[in-house]
């Protein structure tokens, strides 16, 4: 049985699950910066990112790695959980049009600590352990999974290695798979192997 060398093309309802999360992310960090009255610039200074990016995040566009969305999460104060909660929350309100409230609001204006410098890797073990524990759990391979994700095996394999980081759009279609939300994704694995 020969496999295919690209996988196949998302299914359309998971391109615009991917424009929602895009839009979504977008909403949470323009929000954060109207909140904390901080430009793209001070944003992208707080989390060691790029302002383009900063910029094409707030716009919807591009599709993030997980080591930027941490460090968005780190430069607005914010755990990965906490983020993607706040991302999910975006999503649920958009068809309501409410916003989505990301924190309280500051009544004090001064200066934001500065922000806690996250490494990618411990995010990256944490989605991996997660990741071969939900995958297990569901008695699916990685060429299952990968299949059921519209993904390549290879991809799925690099991801629970922590060769590469995930995409958004990645992490949202393994979440799908896996029937859980992102969120749950960087959640602890209860059981250590």
């Amino acid at each position: 049985m020969s496999r295919p060398r690209r996988p196949p093309e998302l299914p359309r309802e998971a391109s615009s699950a991917t424009a929602s999360w895009a839009r979504a992310l977008a909403e949470v960090m323009r929000g954060w910066r109207a909140l904390h009255r901080q430009t793209a610039q001070q944003l992208a200074d707080r989390g060691d990112l790029d302002v383009r990016q900063v910029q094409r995040l707030e716009r919807g566009n591009g599709n993030p790695t997980l080591e930027s969305l941490l460090r968005a999460a780190a430069a607005m104060g914010l755990s990965p959980a906490q983020l993607f909660e706040a991302i999910e929350r975006a999503i649920g309100t958009e068809a309501t049009s409410s916003p989505a409230p990301l924190a309280p609001e500051r009544r004090d204006h001064r200066p934001l600590p500065p922000p806690r410098r996250l490494r990618s890797d411990p995010a990256m073990d944490r989605i991996a352990a997660v990741l071969r524990q939900r995958r297990r759990a569901l008695a699916l391979s990685q060429h299952d999974l990968a299949a059921r994700a519209g993904l390549s095996r290879s991809k799925v394999q690099s991801i629970e290695s922590t060769r590469h980081a995930a995409t958004l759009d990645t992490l949202d279609a393994l979440a799908r798979a896996l029937e859980c939300d992102v969120a749950d994704l960087l959640q602890r694995s209860s059981s250590k192997r």
